[in-house]
């Protein structure tokens, strides 16, 4: 009998590791999670639930229907089929144990807001969550390198404290910075509010004031391995930090 043929080892292929990090530019959902594998189907159905009802109807008016030719007819079909298949949550590696995220980059900031504001007012309500701790919507990414992220703290800070101002809110909305660095060290919180005071002074056209205990804003920046997150939040200490879990009652 033949001795088994041994398979020659492909030298000449290029080292296909796995990325573990965000993407710069991406817009999603981070998640904090217990038993990440069963974390991610709870969060992929929580996802599925509310994406659901957040998309706008297709609404064909009559007149139209009549008048669009074959060719024009298999050109929308062919359109709306290939934006069907890019238009759902991928989840991207993080690189940290029980961190999740789904990039949503084909919803806007606003639309991103709103399903989270929407999701956490059940899930406060009613128990629907088991492995998913928290949610926060991430309106930008970047890399971990020092101007990217003070561009990008300027960024957030222009569209959300000038709106405040812009739609009637208090003319100096205070404050607070929520910094988290998981698996990295690159980055400290000084350097970080260093930059946030920077921005204020230079972007925001009022200016605020800092309130630790109950603030309007919250500057979320999570340092997540090789990538920042930043978001602002509204309420986030009122709203529990933004948990996924019902309060518990106090037996006293």
């Amino acid at each position: 009998m033949p001795p088994p043929i041994k398979k020659k080892k492909n030298i000449y292929r290029p080292n296909q590791t796995k990325k573990k990090c965000v993407d710069p530019g991406s817009r999603g959902l981070f998640f904090t999670c217990e038993n990440e594998k069963q974390a991610v189907k709870e969060a992929r159905n929580l996802i599925d639930k509310y994406l659901s009802t957040a998309e706008p109807s297709d609404e064909n008016e009559a007149g139209d229907e009549y008048n669009e030719d074959v060719s024009e007819t298999l050109n929308k079909l062919c359109k709306e089929a290939s934006s069907s298949k890019t238009n759902f949550p991928k989840l991207r590696p993080t690189g940290v144990k029980n961190c999740l995220f789904f990039e949503m980059s084909f919803l806007s900031t606003d639309e991103l807001y709103s399903i989270v504001d929407k999701i956490l007012v059940d899930c406060q309500t009613a128990a629907q969550c088991r492995f998913l701790q928290r949610i926060i919507p991430i309106e930008e990414t970047c890399s971990t390198d020092i101007k990217d992220v003070s561009l990008a703290i300027s960024k957030v800070i222009q569209r959300h404290f000038n709106r405040t101002t812009a739609s009637g809110g208090n003319s100096k909305p205070t404050y607070a910075v929520d910094f988290k660095a998981r698996n990295n060290d690159q980055i400290s919180k000084t350097v970080v509010f260093d930059m946030v005071d920077t921005a204020l002074k230079t972007v925001s056209t009022t200016g605020a004031k800092v309130n630790l205990s109950l603030p309007e804003l919250t500057l979320v920046v999570h340092v997540t391995n090789k990538t920042v997150m930043l978001a602002c939040l509204r309420d986030f200490i009122q709203r529990r930090k933004f948990s996924l879990h019902v309060p518990k009652v106090s037996t006293d």
